[in-house]
């Protein structure tokens, strides 16, 4: 995540993602916004992620056990 406040009204983004070797590319759209409302989001995707982390683990601990 990288915050930064634009000098102008206008901003110019540009992206060179491209490798010779495999198919490159971004994973992920690049989201603008205000930093609090990025922050919430990025929280929400780990809860959510650390959610269904937890809920493979305890699914598959017992079967690993037996």
């Amino acid at each position: 995540m990288i915050s930064f406040t634009p000098i102008t009204s206008r901003i110019e983004r540009t992206c060179r993602v491209r490798s010779p070797r495999h198919r490159g590319g971004l994973w992920l759209p690049i989201k603008f916004g205000p930093n609090e409302q990025i922050v919430s989001l990025r929280q929400q995707h780990r809860a959510i992620d650390l959610l269904l982390f937890e809920t493979i683990l305890i699914i598959g601990l017992p079967n690993i056990v037996l």
